[in-house]
């Protein structure tokens, strides 16, 4: 099993989580990794590359029209008690 967990971006002492864990043999391996860099910071940063540098964007403008209508629906769907 893997998870990634991102902090808030006002929690900026909190550091993102990768946590691994597999079977090995009998026992149980569990890793975590925990990163302090800012990765709010860094996706700005990124952005910022993108309109001064034209930089290629990681994110296209198809990519978050989907986004976009994902999160409306999951918004829509909490206004009506899941239904749609």
């Amino acid at each position: 099993m893997r998870s990634l967990t991102f902090p808030s971006p006002w929690l900026k002492q909190y550091p993102t989580v990768y946590r691994r864990s597999e079977r090995e043999d009998t026992a149980n391996s569990v890793r975590i990794t925990e990163f302090y860099g800012e990765s709010f910071a860094r996706e700005l940063e990124h952005f910022h590359r993108c309109v001064t540098e034209g930089e290629a964007c990681r994110t296209p403008p198809e990519q978050a029209r989907l986004d976009i209508e994902v999160l409306t629906q999951m918004f829509l769907a909490s206004r009506t008690g899941g239904e749609s």
